[in-house]
């Protein structure tokens, strides 16, 4: 029996708990990501709201991927990514007394190949960093596109040219 604050993991096994796709598509959504402007911090909003407006001004189009994200998703990005990609060892990830995760399938190639479906299904692409703006609403994350070539204005008025996309 553990003490106040000690965290006693579930063996592998315990199948609810064990990392993969489909602990993801059980419970990523009590860890949001949000992908609105209104839930960013007061004082990145008012930079973003004109460069969007720029961007759009433009011609351009973007889509949000993230703005505000619970911690706790970037917990659980941070180290799906870190153990798909060989770079710690599941026994070795903290675990985190809020979520209810197993991250050590009892076998290395499985705990790797459950956490890389893990990545999969968070469309990461580059490496998530564990303590980041999005936590605080001061990061957003967008894809941007056009056709041609274009140039759009920035805070300062300066007019830049994009080019083509690439």
């Amino acid at each position: 029996q553990g003490g106040p604050g000690s965290v006693i993991a579930k063996p592998p096994g315990s199948r609810s708990d064990l990392s993969g796709k489909d602990w993801w598509i059980a419970n990523q959504g009590k860890y949001p990501n949000s992908q609105s402007v209104s839930t960013l911090s007061p004082s990145f909003k008012k930079c973003v709201d004109p460069f969007l407006a720029a961007m759009t001004a433009a011609g351009l189009h973007y889509k949000i991927r993230a703005t505000l994200r619970h911690r706790l998703r970037a917990y659980l990005m941070h180290y799906s990514w870190k153990l798909s990609k060989g770079e710690i060892k599941s026994s070795a990830i903290p675990l985190d007394p809020a979520c209810k995760i197993v991250w050590d399938h009892g076998d290395e190639a499985a705990s790797r190949k459950a956490a890389q479906e893990m990545v999969d299904k968070f469309e990461i692409i580059y490496p998530p960093v564990l303590n980041t703006r999005h936590m605080t609403g001061n990061a957003i994350d967008l894809t941007i596109f056009w056709a041609g070539a274009k140039s759009m204005k920035d805070a300062a008025g300066n007019v830049i040219a994009l080019g083509l996309p690439t």
